[in-house]
């Protein structure tokens, strides 16, 4: 038996369905050979102080800084439920395997280590890597699972930032909350790693505009006659185009009214831009803010709702580039953006194929198919031109105009061979060999008796394929097949 372990309880219903796994448990799912279950976000998370020394609980200076070792860590109170059944299910004996299918990041290697650690669980570990949860993509996922060591660097990454929230965050806020204290405030400071220095930046810029004090500057704008029209011109030298007194801008705007200028120099550079790529999370929050004013956490939020219903990809990414699993898919999703002002700029599939589709010659008519033979009969009657007048260029040209690789009996979707005159059969050598190829001067496979054609190339009765010239005609109650030259 086989454990998954999903980071969230959609992502563990799709993977179950896109697996076959349908009996619902309590706290799983439950197949003929998988188990599926999943993490409510972080089950499982860091001790607090007062769990290394009772002493800790106070906050006081000269216990600082705290710096445990190791770091201990326990299940999360409003979770501990769903630890229990992932632990229960990581101790049955038929499970021998289990699948770390958390979200393709460094936090996801973090939630699924800290589960599996904190169960002392010793069973190997495969990982999934999926950055989309669309059937096809969890499908090719499991058929390439990986070892769980080719992932480990990402694990430690995440545990070194779990634990330097905790060391930054806690130290410095008990620090920064006792000196305020001492100096007369009251309540609790809150720095972090992140908060804090994010934080200095923006008092930094506010006090920057706070302190900022307007300078008068001058420019002398000219207007320009020109036979196409007037244009307003700016003055500028090396150092810029702004006076720092009234009277030297007077002095350059009466040395040049009046006068006839002269264009001395055109400089003209032709750049190309690269179309924009792809959001990532960090750029996602920064438009969502600019444009509607959202902060982080709530375009999060929303990426995170968005990839669960499967209407976006993977939001909690520092990529701008997909992923190779969804290139089979991008020609749907971009078929999907055709609405209202963007349908001029999306590609349409044709409703019909159009007139060059390739098809393949069909079989010969037979006595006994009465239709095909009326059918035939209508048709104005073909005569068959001497091999030494017909122009082999335009034989040749039906093919050359083929798609690239398409062997010579392919032809253009509407066109007809035309039926050799005579007895209804191939014309045959002496030792019931066919001529060559009239068309690509190649030599047939040979049709001797007792030989039967190769698994290759046999095809079932009903959807047998042949090419002109190849071999006899079908005769009613007659059961054989032919080769086919060529891929089919």
């Amino acid at each position: 038996m086989k454990l998954i372990i999903t980071e969230k309880p959609s992502m563990g219903r799709d993977v179950a369905a896109a697996l076959g796994v349908t009996t619902r448990r309590d706290g799983y799912l439950e197949g003929a050979h998988d188990l599926v279950t999943w993490c409510v976000g972080h089950l499982v998370e860091l001790d607090e102080p007062e769990a290394y020394a009772p002493m800790w609980k106070q906050w006081r200076m000269e216990d600082l800084p705290i710096f445990p070792a190791p770091f201990t860590y326990h299940p999360c109170g409003k979770t501990l439920e769903q630890f229990n059944v992932i632990k229960r299910l990581l101790g049955r004996a038929d499970v021998t395997t289990i699948v770390n299918a958390a979200d393709a990041g460094r936090e996801g290697e973090l939630i699924f280590d800290l589960v599996y650690t904190l169960a002392r669980c010793r069973k190997p570990v495969e990982r999934l890597w999926i950055s989309s949860l669309t059937r096809e993509a969890i499908l090719h996922g499991f058929r390439n699972l990986q070892p769980a060591e080719a992932y480990r660097g990402l694990c430690d990454a995440a545990r070194c930032r779990q634990q330097a929230d905790w060391l930054v965050g806690l130290n410095a806020t008990r620090a920064q909350t006792i000196r305020a204290r001492r100096a007369g405030s009251d309540g609790v400071y809150s720095l972090g790693r992140v908060q804090t220095p994010t934080l200095a930046l923006i008092v930094a810029r506010d006090q920057e505009i706070a302190t900022f004090v307007p300078v008068a500057y001058w420019e002398v704008v000219a207007e320009f006659q020109t036979a196409a029209g007037s244009y307003h011109g700016r003055w500028c030298n090396a150092q810029g185009s702004r006076f720092e007194t009234q009277a030297a801008a007077n002095a350059v705007a009466a040395k040049v009214r009046g006068r006839r200028g002269a264009v001395a120099q055109v400089e003209t550079t032709a750049s190309r831009e690269r179309p924009p790529l792809l959001y990532d999370l960090t750029a996602l929050q920064r438009a969502a803010n600019a444009r509607y004013a959202f902060p982080a956490a709530r375009t999060l939020d929303l990426a995170q709702a968005l990839y669960e219903q499967k209407v976006i990809t993977y939001p909690r990414t520092s990529s701008r580039h997909l992923s190779t699993s969804i290139n089979r898919e991008l020609r749907g999703h971009v078929e999907a953006t055709g609405v209202g002002p963007y349908i001029p700029f999306v590609p349409t599939t044709p409703s019909s194929p159009p007139s060059s589709v390739l098809t393949r010659p069909r079989c010969p008519p037979t006595r006994s198919a009465s239709t095909t033979l009326s059918r035939v009969a209508s048709s104005p009657p073909f005569t068959r031109t001497p091999r030494s007048s017909a122009p082999r260029s335009s034989q040749r040209s039906r093919a050359s105009a083929l798609r690239h690789a398409a062997p010579w009996c392919w032809r253009p979707a509407g066109a007809r061979w035309p039926p050799r005159e005579g007895t209804g059969r191939l014309p045959m050598t002496k030792r019931g060999r066919p001529r060559n190829c009239p068309v690509s001067g190649q030599k047939m496979p040979s049709r001797r008796a007792g030989r039967r054609p190769s698994p290759s190339t046999r095809r079932p009765r009903r959807a047998i394929l042949t090419r002109p010239c190849s071999a006899r005609w079908r005769q009613p109650g007659r059961r054989w097949t032919t080769t086919s030259c060529g891929s089919p």
